[in-house]
């Protein structure tokens, strides 16, 4: 079994086995598409909806076509280890991407992390030794903004981004300053 990292705060990169793996990934497209997926794992989305979030200018059979492609990328980038299977499940109208225990993704460890400290029972976070270790945990997954420095000619995709990164901004914000208070007393 192979171990995988994605490191979607910060600039986008991709490990197995320790080596990278980023350089598979080889446009923005496939890049974006597959943090997105990372993001959304588990959930069987529409074909139609994919292509129009990543390629919304382009006429259907167009972005289809597009799609078909990025996903042929991303597929050879994943690689299916010798068992054969793939994380990432296509068929003619559905795409699904579903992570093992073999998958670590910053982002979503980040978003477990937080998750964890705001529904543990306390009085207040700075007062739980077991809160600030998981918040710890959160801001070292940090390393900068959802895909820095990616950009895809998407109004609907830099939209989604553009939420996303304020999302993890704040809650990165807000756990550094649990940790700070904390730190001052």
């Amino acid at each position: 079994m192979a171990d995988w990292q994605v490191r979607l705060l910060g600039n986008f990169e991709v490990w197995r086995d320790q080596t990278p793996q980023g350089h598979a990934f080889e446009t923005d497209s496939a890049r974006a598409l597959f943090a997105w997926l990372c993001l959304n794992y588990g959930k069987t989305i529409r074909r139609d909806a994919l292509a129009a979030l990543i390629w919304p200018d382009k006429p259907q059979t167009a972005a289809l076509s597009a799609l078909r492609t990025t996903l042929t990328r991303i597929r050879r980038a994943l690689d299916a280890g010798a068992d054969g299977l793939s994380p990432l499940h296509a068929d003619t109208q559905t795409v699904t991407l579903t992570l093992s225990d073999e998958w670590t993704v910053d982002a979503l460890r980040f978003e477990q992390n937080i998750a964890h400290a705001q529904a543990h029972p306390h009085r207040r976070v700075i007062g739980c030794p077991t809160c600030l270790d998981v918040l710890r945990q959160a801001v070292a997954c940090y390393e900068g903004e959802l895909l820095a420095g990616l950009s895809i000619e998407s109004d609907a995709f830099q939209d989604w981004l553009t939420h996303q990164r304020e999302h993890f901004h704040r809650a990165a914000l807000e756990a550094m300053g649990h940790l700070a208070e904390r730190a001052l007393l």
